[in-house]
């Protein structure tokens, strides 16, 4: 596993790699319970208190609490319709999948409200990161006070895009790069943009240095040429 916000006590936040196993119903790959049982209990925390939504590729955001642990946990149960998920409890573990698409982690220590987003480039475009920086303020954090780590995924090294979705990305010339028929897009650079535009601190902004279909570590859709068997996973909780 990967840890996020190494530096801060009272927080558990890391992302599983592949040898930790298939971490998602949505692929056929292992044991996903058992799997999540042994990545859960290496962070001491039980499988009951996570919270998952179903992943739309959207930007709607929910505000979750105890009540909702276990949603996603043993089935596919998810809260649907969301993408992102707030807290201001303790105990409660948000997660996020991913297999290239982004994990984005929000974490306000001041207020200790702790927030996580699945963005895929739909929900890239569609500026998930800033609603998720409106949901924090909502529950009283500052904006500027918010920390948030980037997790591993698709990099702009390897993002290649069709020519008919291009204009998607017209907000964001700089973070797209074309060289003879490809077409390449700087998502990282993309969720930074939008991030200091929601009035997050460009020093509060980090994140893991790994592209997903480069490393071998990590399940990725675009390595597996569609044959994906597992995807990572996501967590964060205050404790």
């Amino acid at each position: 596993m990967i840890r996020y916000f190494k530096a801060w006590p009272g927080l558990q936040a890391a992302i599983s790699e592949k040898r930790d196993g298939n971490l998602s119903f949505k692929w056929t790959g292992g044991d996903v319970v058992k799997n999540r049982q042994y990545f859960f209990s290496s962070l001491n925390i039980n499988l009951e208190q996570m919270v998952a939504v179903d992943q739309i590729h959207g930007n709607h955001v929910v505000v979750v609490g105890s009540g909702d642990m276990g949603a996603g946990a043993w089935e596919k149960d998810w809260l649907r319709g969301y993408d992102g998920l707030v807290t201001k409890e303790t105990g409660v573990a948000l997660v996020v999948e991913s297999a290239d698409c982004v994990p984005i982690m929000f974490y306000d220590p001041r207020v200790g409200i702790v927030g996580a987003a699945h963005a895929g480039w739909r929900g890239v475009v569609s500026n998930i990161s800033e609603k998720m920086v409106e949901h924090m303020n909502e529950l009283g954090s500052d904006k500027a006070k918010i920390l948030v780590e980037i997790g591993p995924h698709i990099g702009s090294c390897c993002f290649e895009i069709r020519e008919d979705i291009l204009n998607q990305f017209e907000a964001y010339p700089d973070c797209v790069q074309m060289n003879s028929s490809l077409i390449r897009v700087d998502l990282t650079k993309i969720i930074k943009k939008q991030l200091i535009g929601a009035g997050i601190e460009v020093s509060n902004v980090g994140g893991q240095k790994h592209c997903t279909r480069c490393e071998h570590n990590f399940y990725s859709y675009r390595q597996s040429n569609t044959n994906l068997d597992g995807a990572m996973l996501s967590v964060i909780m205050r404790v």
